[in-house]
């Protein structure tokens, strides 16, 4: 069938550039999705920049000859931390007992920094444990230190995660932080500030139920 010229005038012909349309359409979009994903990756590389630096400066602010050495009594400070958590405490629907020694618990040391790594500890507890759970502070002392225990009923650390969780920005499985959130720095900074004033904090693997965390801390006249 032959077309007359008027039927072939309005007979389209998709031309190259048309035809084009789609693949330029698609390698604007990857070229869109490359620069957010550049842009997303530099932004990361800064957090963890940050969070680089951030250690490293606790970490030279724990060392001894920065420590500001004055008598600390840890009774007294396991008190006060404890009134400072009583909102997060009912919020959490956690109950938390006080154990204290009567003996006098008290050490050469940064009340501040101890304070800092104590209070993770007890924020962990809260966090970290189950509704209407309850958490025991304690202190003993002995002629070796002092000893101070966070004992909670709350979830648990597997055992292969006692060491681990003391590492730097590490996270116990999503399941167990994602509504916490975090970035992992607590106990790792906790840690520092205790070895700092020549003592140290483990997770007890005594089988019971929940975490118990215990600091072994230099006292006064051991």
């Amino acid at each position: 069938m032959r077309l007359t010229p008027r039927a072939a005038n309005t007979q389209k012909t998709e031309s190259p550039s048309h035809r084009n349309v789609p693949s330029r359409i698609a390698a604007k979009r990857v070229r869109d999705l490359e620069k957010e994903l550049g842009a997303a990756y530099a932004e990361l590389s800064k957090f963890e920049e940050t969070k680089s630096a951030l250690l490293a400066h606790v970490s030279e602010s724990c060392r001894a000859a920065k420590i500001t050495h004055t008598t600390v009594d840890i009774n007294a400070l396991l008190k006060k931390i404890a009134q400072h958590a009583q909102g997060l405490l009912t919020t959490s629907h956690v109950s938390l007992r006080l154990c204290l020694d009567n003996r006098a618990c008290t050490m050469q040391g940064d009340e501040s920094l101890l304070s800092v790594a104590c209070t993770q500890l007890l924020k962990n507890a809260i966090l970290f444990n189950n509704p209407d759970g309850d958490i025991a502070v304690s202190t003993r002392r002995s002629e070796g230190g002092i000893q101070i225990s966070f004992l909670d009923t709350g979830i648990g650390i597997p055992r292969e995660l006692h060491e681990k969780i003391f590492s730097s920005f590490f996270q116990v499985a999503d399941h167990m932080t994602r509504t916490v959130g975090g970035l992992g720095l607590g106990l790792a900074l906790a840690r520092r500030i205790f070895e700092a004033h020549g003592g140290g904090v483990w997770v007890d693997d005594s089988g019971k139920n929940g975490s118990e965390f215990i600091i072994d801390l230099p006292a006064d006249g051991r």
